[in-house]
């Protein structure tokens, strides 16, 4: 997922709202199966130079992480 030009998109909201999706389609009667999501966002600070490689590591770390269950709330890595 890429995020980029307006400072009003949140990461966390909008990791939020996959995450609800999620869930609603999970919950409703009759799925043939269940949807799961593992997420990393990276984000880069203001002033901050970093390669698109270094982005997308930094948001596989996450997306392992989440995926092992580790994390507790967080899913956006400043790298």
């Amino acid at each position: 997922m890429l995020l980029m030009g307006d400072p009003e998109l949140d990461p966390e909201r909008a990791v939020e709202r996959l995450r609800q999706t999620t869930a609603d389609h999970n919950a409703r009667p009759g799925q043939l199966f269940q949807l799961s999501l593992s997420i990393g966002v990276s984000a880069l600070p203001a002033g901050r130079s970093v390669t698109l490689e270094e982005l997308i590591d930094a948001a596989d770390e996450g997306m392992y992480e989440d995926k092992r269950g580790k994390r507790e709330s967080r899913s956006v890595w400043s790298i």
